[in-house]
């Protein structure tokens, strides 16, 4: 991720569709071990901070809006 430079190359990469696939996936989960479940967070807080370099526009979390809304 530290060689991207602009946005073309996040989306081949579907930051977006796989930060959101991890939220789906934590959403539920109620057995997290504090120090052994640190580096998933840590993960995901980096492809959001990666993410969000290149999008100016604020489509990740716009996109992530209409996601999560238009499946009520």
């Amino acid at each position: 991720m530290s060689s991207v430079t602009c946005m073309e190359e996040t989306e081949s990469l579907k930051v977006f569709e796989l930060v959101a696939t991890w939220a789906d996936a934590i959403a539920n989960w109620d057995s997290w071990e504090e120090m052994e479940d640190q580096g998933v967070f840590n993960t995901i807080k980096e492809a959001v901070n990666f993410h969000q370099r290149f999008d100016l526009a604020g489509l990740f979390l716009k996109t992530h809006f209409v996601r999560c809304h238009s499946t009520s």
